[in-house]
């Protein structure tokens, strides 16, 4: 009996140890990705992020960069949605000032149509607005010491005024970009069509002249055709590359374009004795 006994105060002793505390996790949330490319990229994909702060001084880095209305009117809105309207305020005053009675300042004056210029001066107006109204009303709703108490009145009781609440937000997390315009992109589109439909033009002309030659009554008749019929043909193909090297410039601008970016080109077409083309310099 004592054996056994002591083979089971044994086996006890020799049990599986306890677990100790398990090493505490770390709870802390991941540093987000960087974003790459110059101030303006980063700021916009930032703001899309809805990483307002980092948005802030990457606009600000932009703006130093090429002072443009919409940089600013942005920069307002991140300083805005980040909670800080007493930063955002003054950004928005700068941006109205900039307001040339109703049309944006002349040098920036292509990049808008009217009724998105108008509609960006109405939202600054709003939101600056209301950031004021924030603001003061942060400044009267601070704590401040309980007045003396006042004998009851014994006349009618006296109502006191109601205290306005500021008007709701109109919230928006992405940014609004206006549609810009590019006079440059549309002209290459308009006159590369043209020249394309006046290439096709001539080179069925000509194979119509080229196929009606053997029709004409003397060998001379029959050269001369076959002469205009060729010069038909070499002229269309020339318009129709010219044209649609046009066509493919403007489209690739108005794509640039539309994206926020500012192409930086110049389009030149030549024509001469021997051919013609469209030369295209400049960073897109």
């Amino acid at each position: 009996m004592p054996t056994t006994l002591g083979m089971l105060a044994l086996l006890v002793g020799l049990g599986p140890a306890s677990p100790g505390p398990a090493p505490p996790e770390d709870e802390s949330p991941p540093e987000p990705p960087p974003v790459e490319g110059d101030a303006f990229t980063r700021a916009r994909e930032l703001h899309r992020l809805e990483r307002y702060d980092e948005a802030a001084v990457a606009y600000a880095e932009a703006w130093v960069s090429e002072p443009a209305p919409d940089i600013l009117y942005d920069w307002a809105q991140v300083e805005r949605l980040s909670g800080h309207c007493e930063q955002a305020v003054p950004l928005y005053d700068r941006f109205l000032a900039m307001d040339d009675e109703g049309r944006p300042p002349p040098r920036y004056a292509t990049l808008f149509f009217p009724e998105d210029w108008a509609r960006m001066v109405e939202r600054a107006t709003q939101m600056r607005d209301q950031c004021r109204a924030e603001l003061e009303a942060t400044a009267t709703a601070e704590p401040t010491s309980p007045p003396p108490e006042e004998p009851t009145p014994t006349g009618p009781a006296t109502v006191p005024a109601a205290i306005s609440e500021p008007a709701p937000a109109v919230d928006e997390a992405t940014p609004g970009r206006p549609r810009r315009k590019d006079p440059a992109g549309i002209a290459l589109v308009a006159v590369g069509s043209a020249l394309v439909g006046a290439g096709t033009g001539l080179v069925i002309t000509a194979a119509v002249h080229d196929a009606g030659a053997l029709e004409l009554p003397t060998h001379d008749d029959y050269l001369r055709r076959i002469d205009t019929a060729a010069a038909e043909q070499l002229a269309g193909f020339v318009a129709l590359g010219v044209g649609s090297a046009a066509v493919l410039g403007g489209a690739i601008r108005l794509a640039l374009v539309a994206t926020g970016r500012r192409p930086r080109t110049r389009a030149t077409a030549w024509a001469g004795r021997h051919g013609a083309g469209l030369g295209v310099a400049g960073r897109f």
